[in-house]
């Protein structure tokens, strides 16, 4: 059974909290350029600076990502006995 993410933020520790806040500021600067460049007219000559950039951020976002999963996704043992 998986747990709800509620359950999961719940249950998280510090280290994993500074890490899913970490994929939150990094998940929104990707978004942030990703809009700056669909705003930008075709003959920009920083657009594929901007796309440069938002290839980064977006990676960046999914490492951090994929790294809190790896810490939350098996609960603790004590919540496991808790949440019957």
């Amino acid at each position: 059974m998986a747990w709800p993410p509620s359950v999961r933020l719940l249950a998280m520790d510090l280290r994993s909290t500074m890490l899913y806040e970490d994929f939150q500021r990094a998940r929104l600067a990707a978004v942030e350029v990703t809009d700056l460049y669909r705003e930008a007219p075709a003959d920009d000559p920083h657009k594929d600076a901007l796309w440069r950039d938002v290839v980064s951020r977006t990676d960046l976002a999914h490492q951090l990502l994929k790294r809190w999963l790896a810490e939350v996704e098996a609960p603790e043992p004590e919540l496991a006995l808790t949440a019957s």
